[in-house]
């Protein structure tokens, strides 16, 4: 885009005008609609390891980092929060205003299994600045379903 706000590839894209802001190229409101916002996230509570209610009010004013899992994942979780640790360092080093103000939180997608005492275990492997979460069932499902994420227990054997 350039100064004056064009939609790129008419062809392809919807004739939109885009506007620079100071957090980038924005589309301005028009009959297909603005920026909107996503169907995504929401209200919800859980416990953390000491056992203390935790919210997304809890976090306000930072950004939040959420990584839905669970304590007996072998391969992906692990390998993923080790990821994002390293991007954590990273930030801290390169941008410590902008590292201060994210939260990497780990959300138990099972509860039934990772009990508080499991989740501690666990999380001694994973960087310092995670926060690991879990709740009842239902607590934990309406979370997911708030962020879209589909959780399925493999038959066990």
């Amino acid at each position: 885009s350039s100064e004056s706000g064009w939609s790129p590839d008419p062809e392809f894209f919807a004739k939109r005008q885009y506007k620079k802001t100071e957090w980038g190229w924005f589309p301005v409101e028009d009959a297909f609609g603005g920026a909107g916002k996503p169907a995504i996230g929401g209200e919800w509570s859980l416990i953390d390891l000491d056992g203390n209610l935790v919210t997304n009010r809890t976090f306000e004013g930072k950004w939040t980092l959420l990584y839905f899992g669970f304590a007996r994942c072998p391969d992906i979780c692990p390998s993923e929060m080790v990821k994002v640790g390293k991007v954590l360092d990273t930030l801290a080093e390169q941008y410590p205003e902008l590292a201060k103000n994210l939260q990497p939180i780990f959300v138990s997608v099972d509860p039934a299994r990772d009990s508080l005492k499991a989740l501690k275990e666990y999380g001694k492997d994973f960087h310092p600045s995670y926060v690991f979460l879990t709740g009842s069932p239902e607590q934990v499902q309406k979370m997911a379903k708030k962020y879209r994420v589909y959780v399925s227990k493999a038959d066990e054997t």
